[in-house]
């Protein structure tokens, strides 16, 4: 095989080697993430910095200012 044909192999080798690498980095990373906010959550800490309007875990929290804001939301007629 001629020469360049061979650089052009190994080249697109280790691109493809390097953008594998870097997704399964990507992932790992995010996987981390979701795990250490599920340990927030179960610890019984707020993932949302006290924003419970716009929470995701919002309707099966048990966090006191939760509470609290579905017992007014409720003494309000808005829920």
């Amino acid at each position: 095989m001629p020469k360049e044909v061979t650089q052009r192999r190994d080249r697109r080798a280790a691109v493809t080697a390097g953008l594998r690498y870097a997704a399964a980095g990507l992932l790992a990373v995010c996987g981390i993430g979701v795990a250490a906010k599920r340990r927030r959550l179960y610890d019984g800490k707020c993932i949302n910095r006290s924003v419970c309007k716009d929470c995701r875990m919002f309707q099966s929290c048990g966090l006191p200012l939760a509470l609290s804001s579905k017992r007014a939301s409720k003494e309000h007629g808005h829920g």
